[in-house]
């Protein structure tokens, strides 16, 4: 198909967007020979939606299935109809009972295609597969992975219903070198080859990723503990011809860097929480105090344990954070995004900012409910303040009406937070943005979250 790229500048579309679909559409040589798989891996914000737009019409693609977050698929779908030159039917799928289009773009989530929708999507074939948000398939065990990879990641899946395939996102490896295998195992397994054969899952962690085994003798309890990663070098070569990443700073150079603080509040559970509760995470504290590594600590801990813990050291920063959060809605105009982990602390905070009329996105909401949440934000004034769960806000949404971000929960996944954290950017927005986490004060919370943040740098060194 002729597209015209003074057109896309016309709809809004900038030069590195229609750059980056330059890059979608010629592809990679070092994926698998039948089929041409490419990796845009601009950091968020930049605006990898237009980019995968513009490539998809100048290859002409006209069946595309689109996989990307629940909260995600009205914008994309707008997205579509605004920027594309093509005119195809848009199709936008909320549940399992939904048609999948015989032609146009079918966009849906990652659960739905993984699930009850996976029957209707694989019985077709596709000129193009985008996986947006790809790393929601850097878990082996994850069933979005089989769906999208194969069962044993060598073949079969969505990848194989369409010769042109696409993965986006600005966190490829969120954690540890380990969550690039799926792909570069299905997709690009000529960067992984080791004496002419393709590294196991296993031995690609053990090249690539320091680790130490928690209770080695218990074969009920054994298990890996990663750490780090190593090789970085050897890694950041394999990899590096196989993706385009542009950072934000390079491609919105004017745009003031967002400010970053951490903020104590002091420790307290709300009084809805039981005594059992309360002596638990008292004695895990007391712990804590006597060990030089509270992760120690916490690694000794019952999976069952180390949820409860998680989940309490994020309820004592509750009154903490409303008290905070509301003296300042009081004290000036704006508004807020708050991120959270558990339901239980985005409900607690909810309650206490009411009256700065506050909304809440979170799993579990049904597609209306979420766009009209999104909606309320982003035009009604009342509005203040917005409390979101990682996985349901951290990403593929556009939160840029406030200025002022606060992690009342940080996640610990340094590629989700780097997600949420720019939900508030934007490449076309002046205006300064304040970002602070919420640490309990002398509390083994600030002790853990600092530990965690050093993971951001094995990505930073991988991917720039």
């Amino acid at each position: 198909m002729q597209t015209s790229l003074a057109a896309y500048r016309d709809k809004g579309v900038t030069d590195f967007q229609i750059e980056g679909g330059l890059f979608l559409a010629h592809g990679v040589a070092e994926s698998s020979p039948a089929y041409r798989r490419t990796l845009l891996l601009d950091e968020m914000r930049v605006g990898k939606t237009p980019a995968a737009i513009v490539g998809a019409d100048i290859l002409g693609c006209e069946n595309i299935l689109w996989l990307t977050l629940g909260s995600a698929r009205k914008g994309h779908a707008e997205d579509w109809a605004k920027f594309s030159q093509m005119d195809r039917d848009i199709n936008v799928l909320l549940s399992g009972k939904d048609r999948v289009a015989p032609r146009g773009i079918n966009i849906t989530s990652w659960d739905l295609a993984a699930g009850s929708l996976h029957q209707k999507l694989s019985a077709q074939k596709y000129d193009l597969v985008v996986a947006d948000e790809i790393d929601k398939c850097k878990s082996v065990d994850a069933n979005r992975s089989k769906a999208l990879f194969g069962e044993d990641f060598t073949g079969g899946g969505f990848s194989d219903l369409a010769e042109y395939c696409w993965g986006l996102t600005g966190t490829l490896m969120p954690n540890h070198p380990n969550e690039l295998w799926p792909v570069l195992r299905a997709w690009f397994p000529r960067t992984i080859l080791v004496d002419g054969k393709p590294l196991t899952y296993d031995k690609f962690e053990k090249r690539f990723c320091k680790f130490y085994v928690m209770n080695p003798e218990n074969p009920y309890r054994r298990r890996r503990v990663i750490t780090g990663g190593k090789n970085i070098d050897e890694l950041r070569e394999r990899v590096r011809p196989i993706f385009l990443r542009r950072k934000f700073t390079e491609v919105a150079p004017d745009v003031p860097l967002p400010t970053m603080e951490d903020i104590y509040v002091e420790p307290k559970l709300p009084r809805e929480i039981q005594d059992g509760d309360s002596a638990f995470l008292s004695q895990v504290e007391k712990a804590a105090k006597t060990s030089s590594d509270p992760l120690e600590i916490v690694e000794q801990l019952s999976k069952d344990e180390r949820a409860r813990l998680r989940r309490l050291l994020g309820l004592t920063k509750v009154s903490g954070v409303a008290k905070l959060v509301d003296a300042e809605l009081k004290a000036a105009p704006g508004k807020i995004v708050i991120f959270a982990y558990h339901r239980e602390v985005i409900e607690f905070l909810l309650g206490r900012l009411k009256q700065h009329g506050a909304v809440a996105l979170y799993g579990g909401m049904t597609p209306k409910k979420k766009f009209e949440v999104q909606d309320a934000f982003a035009n009604d004034n009342a509005c203040r303040a917005i409390i979101g769960q990682y996985k349901s806000a951290g990403a593929g949404i556009n939160l840029s009406a406030a200025d002022e971000w606060l992690a009342a929960e940080p996640d610990y996944s340094t590629g989700d937070v780097e997600q949420a954290l720019k939900r508030v950017m934007n490449i076309f927005k002046m205006r300064q943005v304040r970002m602070r986490f919420a640490l309990a004060e002398g509390s083994m919370d600030t002790g853990i979250m600092r530990k965690y943040r050093s993971k951001l740098e094995v990505t930073q060194q991988v991917f720039g």
